[in-house]
């Protein structure tokens, strides 16, 4: 803001970033916004979390390049990292939007099928133990969908659409460290290519607010980690800068 001229500052985030963002804009009183925040711009906003994470917590993920373990055991250590972090769960699908509305895993074991809903029964079922109070505080943290959590402030969502998403996975049981091998069954739907259209279309519930802006742009083909580059993308972003911001009375 200061560095800005003292002018009001406009937030950007992309995918996990927009949480963070949210959570400021709705721990902050109208009066700050009013004076420091321009607007808001989400690029594909996981502001209700997606069905990726639980398979992670049996197969784990290396951040480094968002591959898959290739031994047992880099799939232990990063599983069990994952089932311990809270930032798992603030990224797993929030069954108060998803519901029942996606298969997150199949246990090839049992022949039983979880959906976001069935996250505490899947957790049992693992013996995951003390991950479940990380779980129940963290899922569904970004309450979206709940009144409360409109940010009061012009909002310019992103998206991208039309590439297929993996959600969740049948593996061969609920033990830690499965190593992903070209017979692994994932399961997909319509979505960015890492967050699916579930996800992606939760900003909706703020074309509820008053006074302020508010627009979802689609991005068919646009992947989700080009979406930021994209350059209609940051062409409207350009645009919406120059927008004064609107008020409430």
């Amino acid at each position: 803001y200061r560095d800005n001229g003292n002018r009001p500052v406009h937030l950007i985030g992309h995918s996990n970033g927009p949480l963070y963002a949210h959570y400021l804009l709705t721990h902050t009183t109208r009066a700050w916004r009013a004076q420091y925040i321009h607007g808001f711009t989400a690029l594909a906003g996981n502001f209700p979390g997606q069905g990726l994470l639980y398979p992670v917590l049996f197969t784990g993920l290396n951040v480094e390049d968002f591959g898959y373990p290739a031994t047992k055991a880099n799939a232990e250590s990063s599983a069990r990292l994952y089932q311990s972090a809270p930032s798992t769960y603030l990224s797993a699908a929030d069954p108060a939007v998803f519901g029942d509305r996606e298969t997150i895993l199949e246990d090839a074991s049992t022949g039983r099928t979880y959906t976001p809903r069935d996250y505490r029964q899947l957790i049992a079922d693992a013996n995951l133990g003390p991950a479940r109070d990380i779980a129940d505080y963290y899922i569904g943290f970004d309450k979206i969908t709940d009144p409360v959590s409109i940010p009061d402030v012009d909002v310019y969502a992103e998206k991208g659409s039309g590439v297929s998403t993996v959600v969740g996975a049948r593996l061969d049981n609920l033990t830690s460290g499965q190593v992903v091998t070209p017979a692994t069954k994932f399961i997909t739907r319509d979505g960015d290519g890492n967050q699916e259209d579930i996800t992606n279309n939760a900003v909706l519930a703020w074309q509820a607010m008053r006074c302020f802006r508010f627009g979802l742009t689609d991005n068919p083909g646009v992947d989700h980690f080009a979406l930021p580059s994209n350059p209609n993308v940051l062409h409207r972003l350009l645009v919406n800068l120059t927008r004064p911001a609107q008020r409430c009375p």
